[in-house]
This record gives structure tokens, C-alpha cells and sequence, in this order.
């Protein structure tokens, strides 16, 4: 049996091609391993986002070609956003090691490829036409996330075109999945013990959009998930506050099942910058959906991210950005760096500051935002607070409260002095008894 040892790179959403593969490779008699040693085909799944992920993706292709170079017959696979990006023949020429590039459409027939004679595929021209592929409940998939919580891609493409992004153009325009389909793998993650499912897209709150009239939209969708029956949690992320409705903002007043967390990236707040970045959207309309979903959800946490260095940014548009952080207080935010990208029309405009001036506006916030935090974590100390558990570490254990997503947000330490019976997906009352900037910890609550 062939064996291949699988790198996911990037976003959530990458992970849910990586589980496609998994699965692609596995229901054809293929086998996983961990393990490169055990391996005879290494797959890199990659993002290309931001050139930070580039590198990133190079550095494990490099690692692949040296675990080739050590044993003959061995394959190097690269997929994902790097194969279907503009440069996507240069890296094909940079790296001659790699056996076979997939594009994004090729995903689901990663096994035929490598029965097949694969060497002729050196001669196929990347990148590859624009992707339409869209995955549904039949395809098999192999879950690579604890057992307790999965990814749910309801759509895939983008029809922003936002001035910075090459979404667009690596995954394509937006394709949204069927009600039908998203409601079968739904019942079919929770039946096989899933308790968190998580929404994932690259602009989810046009879901539908792009569908038949009279078309679903993200409301329709999550009211038709959250009447499966069983005891889970539905959390969303990558909302568009262009597109944000309000049957949305009261699904989240509403739900049981819809965790009261909102991850929408502003980005800015300047209305010069927004205007650049083709956001659809001015300050106001931020500002009001912002202070309405405050208003009408208690206990609502907010997750953002923003985009500093950004081409016209001086001092003005960035101390507008860092008044408004310092006063709206956004529970969970993250900041990126502005990166000219190869076919964006941001790469062409003039005034970019300086990367050290940008590093520096970076971290200016991320400092605001560690005080915040620190704030809102020590309002927490003495009280009890839900938890779900992700993982053991020796006899405590690392979980989440409903305000953290996997792997991105705040981590919660449930210290433990004698041995439990509790398992990662158990959720369980913690007692808070410290706190840090992204950190809560305490034991458990009688």
C-alpha cells in the first residue's frame, strides 16, 4: 500500500481541501502517516495569501524535495492556492523536484493522478483555468480536527475583489453550496460525534447570493442547521460587514445553537482607506453594524482583523484606526501587515509606508489590544465560566470558552491536582483564578 504524509498549510478553509484529499486518497486504497519516514508520497497543501504564506509553503516544499532526494521512488506533491496562483509557473521552475502541481479543481482526483503516468503532467501549463469546483456531502472527506468539533465550507470563492486580495483569482467567483448538501454533511459531522460545527467561507455572509432566485441566504442556512436535532453549537466566521443582514444579527439574539461570537474582519475604519481598499462599505456603516450588534446581543464577542500600512495611510488614518480600537474594545483582534500582491490594483497604488513604519503601527495596536484584553480577561476572575476542552496536557487540560475559536482566539487552562474523567469535547465549569493578556486559568467549578 502507498502511504503519504500530509502537510496542510494556511486558513481553516485550506484545511477543509487537506480533509478532501485525506479522504480522496483513503476511500482509493492509499494509507496516512504522520510520519514522513513511513511515507513514500509527500503532499504540501499550500496558501498563498500573504507573502509570509508563500515562504511558508516554500520552506515545506524544500523540506519535501530533501525527504525525496533520500530514497528513490518517493513523489513531492504541491496543491492548493500557490499551484493556481499568478506565479505559479515560476515556482513549477524553482522547484523541478515536485512530481505534480494540483490545481484547485484537482483536488478530489489526487488518487487517479498518482495512478496515472503523472510525469506527463510536466508538460500541463499552470496556473490552471479559474477554479469552479465546489465540493458537496458525497465527497469523502477525512476529518484532520479533534473529534469534537469540524469545519463546515459552505461556499468557496469571492466576489468582492477587494483592491489587496488575490482570493478572487486563486479560488475563483463565489459558489455557494445547495441547502440540501450543507444540511446532509451537517447531520453527518454531528452524527459521527461533532458537538462544534464551524462555518467557514471566504465571504459567508453572502452565502446564497449566487444561487437561483428566489435564493437561500445565511439566515435561511442557519436556520436549516440548527433544527437537526442534538446538542451542538454552530459557530461562524469570515462575515462581510457589507453583507451582513439583519436576520442575521438576530439569528445571533434568538439561537440557541449560534454561539453569541462574530468574526468579521473590518480591516480599517478610515473612510479614505476603506475607499482604497474597495470595501464596499464607508465608517458609518461599520460603526452602526458594530453598535447594533452590541446593543441587541448580550454577551457578545466580536473578533476582528485590520490591515495596517496600507498605501494613502499617514498618521491621521492610522490614529483614527487606533482611537477607535482603543475605544470600541473589541474582544479578539488581529493585525496584519499590508503586503503589495502580485494582480491586485493595491500593488500599483502610490504612498505605502515605509515596512518599519508599518511593523511599528502593528505593534502599537497589538499593545492597546493586550491591555484590553488583560482588562476583559481579570473581569473574569472569581467567576465561573463554561469551557470546552480541545486537549490533554498531562493532568490539566488546554479548551476554549464560547468567545474562542480553534487555534486563532484566547486559550482557557483547566488545572487539575488530582486525575479526572474529563475527555477533550467535554465541556465543563471552570473557576477562574488568573488571568493574562490571552489567557484565562482556574479549576474546576463546584
Amino acid at each position: 500500500m502507498r502511504v503519504a504524509h500530509l502537510i496542510s498549510l494556511g486558513c481553516p478553509k485550506n484545511l477543509v481541501d487537506s480533509e478532501l484529499i485525506a479522504g480522496n486518497l483513503v476511500t482509493n486504497g492509499f494509507g496516512l502517516s504522520p510520519d514522513e519516514k513511513e511515507a513514500d508520497i509527500f503532499i504540501v497543501n499550500t496558501c498563498a495569501f500573504l507573502s509570509d504564506s508563500r515562504k511558508e509553503a516554500e520552506s515545506w516544499i524544500k523540506k519535501g524535495a530533501s525527504w525525496k532526494s533520500r530514497k528513490a521512488g518517493r513523489v513531492l506533491v504541491v496543491c492548493g492556492c500557490l499551484s493556481q496562483s499568478a506565479s505559479a509557473g515560476e515556482y513549477r521552475e524553482r522547484y523541478p523536484q515536485v512530481d505534480i502541481w494540483i490545481s484547485v479543481d484537482e483536488i478530489r482526483s489526487l488518487a487517479a493522478i498518482l495512478e496515472s503516468d503523472f510525469k506527463k503532467r510536466k508538460e500541463v501549463s499552470l496556473p490552471a483555468p479559474k477554479p469552479s469546483m465546489l465540493y458537496d456531502h458525497r465527497d469523502g472527506r477525512l476529518l484532520l480536527t479533534p473529534s469534537h468539533y469540524a469545519y463546515l465550507k459552505i461556499s468557496d470563492g469571492c466576489d468582492n475583489f477587494c483592491s489587496y486580495c488575490t482570493i478572487p483569482g486563486i479560488r475563483g467567483r463565489l459558489r455557494s453550496r445547495s441547502l440540501e448538501s450543507l444540511e446532509k454533511e451537517a447531520a453527518s459531522l454531528l452524527s459521527a460525534g461533532v458537538k462544534e460545527l464551524i462555518l467557514i467561507a471566504q465571504d459567508s455572509s453572502a452565502y446564497g447570493s449566487d444561487l437561483p432566485a428566489p435564493h437561500p441566504g445565511l439566515s435561511d442556512l442557519l436556520d436549516c442547521i440548527e433544527r437537526i436535532p442534538g446538542d451542538f453549537k454552530i459557530r461562524l466566521m469570515y462575515l462581510h460587514p457589507a453583507h451582513l443582514t439583519d436576520e442575521v444579527i438576530e439569528k445571533y439574539r434568538s439561537s440557541k445553537k449560534l454561539l453569541k461570537y462574530v468574526e468579521m474582519p473590518i480591516q480599517h475604519i478610515s473612510d479614505k482607506i476603506l475607499r482604497a481598499m474597495g470595501r464596499r462599505h464607508d465608517s458609518a456603516h461599520l460603526k452602526q453594524i458594530l453598535e447594533k450588534m452590541r446593543k441587541l446581543i448580550p454577551g457578545l464577542c466580536i473578533r476582528t482583523s485590520l490591515i495596517v500600512g496600507f498605501p494613502g495611510e499617514t498618521d491621521t488614518e492610522f490614529n483614527e484606526l487606533l482611537g477607535f480600537v482603543e475605544n470600541f474594545q473589541f474582544e479578539r483582534l488581529g493585525v496584519f501587515v499590508y503586503s503589495p500582491e502580485e494582480g491586485t490594483s493595491a500593488a500599483s497604488l502610490p504612498g505605502r509606508p515605509p515596512r518599519g513604519i508599518a511593523e511599528a503601527r502593528k505593534d502599537a495596536i497589538m499593545r492597546a489590544q493586550a491591555k484590553i484584553s488583560l482588562q476583559k480577561n481579570r473581569e473574569l476572575l472569581g467567576k465561573s465560566v463554561e469551557i470546552v476542552i480541545d486537549e490533554k496536557r498531562g493532568r490539566n487540560f488546554l479548551g476554549r470558552t464560547y468567545m474562542d475559536a480553534p487555534e486563532i482566539d484566547n486559550h482557557a487552562r483547566l488545572l487539575c491536582s488530582r486525575k479526572t474523567d474529563i475527555s477533550p469535547g467535554d465541556c465543563v465549569k471552570m473557576l477562574v483564578t488568573d488571568a493574562s493578556a490571552y489567557e484565562i486559568s482556574g479549576k474546576l467549578s463546584m
